[in-house]
């Protein structure tokens, strides 16, 4: 199917369900079809015909959908810029959702410096389903960029709410195989249970062979518990490796600013907001001088008012040992099992932070303080550089060890 006859939702939906992958069934009002809408004729008979198909005449609610040749690509998704009816009942409501899908493009173009809102946009029409839950699919993780993690946001009911950003729902982070490596839970959000997070993992696997790379899915478990896609696009933000940079979004200002910016709006409110959170952080000394002037504070992203999420909802640091290892009962300090931080290992190699630096350091990092039984300390690095000597720099200390073989020396 091409895109530029239904647009690319539609075109990649058409390909998932050639592909035998659990899509939603529908119709398209192609491109064509739409610009003599927009000119003001009416709906075709071939419309009609195959809404009442597909509605068994009035009785099914459908979704009415955009599906523009601009978004869901793999350079820009457009997310959120273009209208969906849902809970469309009757013909007469199905002609009204179609217009308001159509008039969508002209409205997203005045909040945007991309968009002139003559770009060809067809609609798509599906079934509502009556869905248990819901969300959005990572193929990889879309602000680290590993390949080895899936990120999957959930909510009650269909991911609508989700996707609006009425609601955060509960995110999964899990390996290939849909085993969960870490949990957050968030507003509106649903537990899902293990049968379906391994079904997401495949269904992420599936989508990425057939579209040739990591989608971004949205999803549905409808009421008889089948997993349904729909829809697929490439993942937009894919950086490949740990970026480097602010964390930027929405947080504090969202009420402040739910909708687009429009130029004037940008100009009259982003600079002095920024001069008042600048002001404001280096009051209350939740930021030094260096980090406020690097930072963008506020800056539009997609018409969109977007903070330094890095300075104004600063994240808890992580217990130093946390990752590889088990925290047990001990006074602190640096140290292995059976020294002073009483950290089990979890594998044969561990982390942990010092608080104080370690007492002698010779260059092959052995004489560490009590490093574990039958163990050679692999390295002693101070904070910001590795160093064989151990000079101190800052406040605290990493010391890592590994096993030492039998019959290596001490």
């Amino acid at each position: 199917m091409r895109q530029d006859v239904t647009g690319a939702k539609a075109a990649a939906l058409a390909t998932a369900r050639r592909s035998g992958l659990p899509t939603v069934p529908g119709f398209v009002i192609s491109t064509a079809a739409v610009e003599r809408i927009a000119a003001g004729a009416p709906l075709g008979d071939d419309v009609l015909t195959a809404w009442r198909e597909l509605s068994e005449n009035g009785r099914r609610v459908l979704v009415v959908r955009s599906s523009s040749t601009v978004e869901d690509l793999g350079d820009s998704s457009m997310a959120g810029r273009f209208e969906s009816v849902v809970g469309v009942s009757g013909a007469e409501e199905f002609r009204r959702a179609v217009d308001v899908v159509v008039a969508s493009r002209h409205e997203a173009a005045a909040g945007s410096d991309t968009l002139t809102g003559r770009e060809p946009l067809a609609v798509l029409v599906q079934p509502l389903l009556d869905a248990r839950s819901g969300g959005v699919l990572f193929g990889i993780d879309p602000v680290s960029g590993r390949e080895d993690r899936l990120v999957v946001a959930a909510v009650e009911g269909g991911p609508d709410r989700l996707v609006s950003g009425e609601v955060d729902g509960d995110r999964y982070e899990l390996d290939r195989a849909g085993r969960r490596t870490e949990v957050t839970r968030g507003d509106g959000g649903v537990r899902l249970r293990k049968p379906q997070l391994r079904s997401l993992a495949q269904l992420a696997e599936r989508t990425a062979t057939v579209f040739g790379g990591p989608q971004d899915v949205e999803w549905a478990f409808d009421s008889s518990g089948r997993l349904r896609l729909l829809q697929s696009r490439p993942v937009t933000a894919e950086p490949r490796g740990r970026p480097v940079g602010p964390v930027l979004g929405p947080g504090p200002v969202a009420e402040t600013f739910p909708e687009p910016l429009q130029p004037l709006e940008t100009d009259l409110w982003v600079v002095p907001l920024r001069e008042a959170l600048r002001q404001a952080l280096l009051l209350a000394g939740t930021a030094d001088g260096t980090a406020v002037d690097a930072s963008p504070l506020v800056t539009v992203l997609g018409g969109r008012a977007a903070v330094d999420l890095d300075l104004l909802e600063p994240r808890q640091q992580a217990p130093a040992c946390v990752t590889d290892s088990i925290p047990g009962p001990g006074s602190g300090g640096c140290g292995p099992p059976g020294g002073s931080d009483g950290c089990a290992p979890r594998s044969p190699r561990w982390r942990r932070t010092c608080s104080s630096p370690p007492t002698t350091c010779s260059p092959a990092c052995r004489s560490c303080p009590s490093s574990p039984t039958g163990s050679s300390w692999r390295s002693c690095t101070a904070p910001g550089r590795p160093s064989s000597r151990c000079t101190r720099t800052r406040s605290s200390w990493a010391c890592s060890w590994t096993p030492r073989r039998p019959g290596s020396p001490a």
